[in-house]
C-alpha cells in the first residue's frame, strides 16, 4: 500500500508513519520533491492486522524545529474464509420469525446476504457484519413453500457463499388441514396409517454407466411434502441446485450424467416424506445411490 504525501514547507524532512506509537514506515523527503510515497509493506500490514486503523503521519527535520503531523484512516481487507451458518429450525409457520446464526473467521467487515430460493419465489435479507463474530438474524417469511437457504458474504476483495439447508414454510390453513386429518385418524391403529403406499422408481435402472442421466421418482397415494437432499460430500448435487437443474421439492428429479458422482464411489440421496395425517412428522429415508 502506498500513501502519497505532499510537503508545502520545510527541507530535507524525515517522514514517519505510526500506529499506536509503533513505527510502520519511514522515509526522507528532499528539497523540491512535490510529492512522496510512504510504503505500508506486507509485514507492517500483518503487524496491525485487518480492520479499520487510525494512522498518524509525522514529518520533522534535523536542521529546524519544524514538526508537522496529520492523520489518515485506512481499511485493511483480507479474503473471506470460514463462513458458517445455522438454521434454528427446518419447519416454520408463515409469519413467524426464523433465527439464523452467521459468522466468518476472516474477511470482516463483510456485507451479509441471506437468500431464500424455492418454487414459490426468491427472497433475500441483507445486513452488515462488522466484526465477523456470530450475527443473529430474525427473518419473517410469509409465503408457503420449501426454500433452500444460502448465505453470501462479500467484501471489497472477495466473496463466499454457503448453502445451510432447507426451510419449510406452512400456513395456518395447512396446519388446520393437518389437525383435521389427525382427528379423523383417531381410533385407528398407527399401522393402518403406515400402510399408505409409496415407492421409488429409478430410470433407466439402478446400475448405469457413467455417461447416462438418471431419473428418480416417488409414487405415493398420500398427501405429503417431498424434499430430496444429499450429504455435503457430493459437490455435484449442490452445483445442480445452484444452476436450477434439479427441483428438490418435485416428486421426480433428473440428474445429468455430468454431475453424477465418480464411478465406484458411494453416495446417498434421501427423500423426506412428511405425512399430514400424523400428529408428528414421520420421516422415511431411502438410499438411492
Amino acid at each position: 500500500m502506498w500513501i502519497q504525501i505532499e510537503l508545502n514547507t520545510g527541507t530535507d524532512m524525515n517522514v514517519s508513519l505510526l500506529a499506536d506509537n509503533r513505527t510502520l514506515a519511514e522515509s526522507s523527503v528532499q528539497t523540491g520533491e512535490p510529492a512522496h510515497n510512504l510504503t505500508l509493506d506486507t509485514a507492517s500490514q500483518h503487524l496491525i492486522g485487518p480492520g479499520s486503523h487510525h494512522l498518524q503521519i509525522v514529518a520533522s527535520s534535523d536542521h529546524t524545529s519544524i514538526r508537522l503531523n496529520t492523520s489518515i484512516t485506512v481499511q485493511l481487507m483480507e479474503a473471506i474464509s470460514g463462513l458458517q451458518g445455522q438454521l434454528s429450525t427446518t419447519r416454520l409457520e408463515a409469519g413467524k420469525e426464523l433465527q439464523i446464526n452467521v459468522s466468518v473467521s476472516h474477511g470482516a467487515p463483510v456485507e451479509l446476504k441471506i437468500e431464500f430460493k424455492g418454487s414459490n419465489g426468491t427472497f433475500s435479507h441483507s445486513k452488515e457484519c462488522p466484526t465477523g463474530q456470530t450475527q443473529i438474524s430474525n427473518i419473517s417469511l410469509n409465503v408457503e413453500g420449501t426454500y433452500m437457504v444460502t448465505i453470501i458474504a462479500a467484501n471489497l476483495v472477495s466473496n463466499a457463499s454457503l448453502d445451510i439447508g432447507y426451510i419449510i414454510i406452512i400456513t395456518n390453513s395447512t396446519l388446520h388441514e393437518g389437525m383435521q386429518d389427525r382427528d379423523r385418524g383417531k381410533g385407528h391403529e398407527m399401522k393402518d396409517i403406515i400402510k399408505k403406499k409409496w415407492a421409488m422408481q429409478i430410470e433407466p435402472r439402478r446400475h448405469v454407466n457413467p455417461f447416462s442421466n438418471i431419473s428418480l421418482q416417488v409414487w405415493s397415494n398420500i398427501t405429503d411434502t417431498i424434499i430430496w437432499s444429499c450429504g455435503y460430500c457430493w459437490s455435484g448435487w449442490f452445483e445442480c441446485l445452484k444452476q436450477n437443474l434439479i427441483d428438490p421439492t418435485s416428486k421426480k428429479i433428473a440428474i445429468p450424467a455430468a454431475y453424477l458422482p465418480p464411478p465406484l464411489t458411494l453416495h446417498s440421496l434421501s427423500k423426506l416424506l412428511q405425512f399430514s395425517v400424523m400428529e408428528r412428522q414421520c420421516r422415511m429415508n431411502n438410499a438411492s445411490m
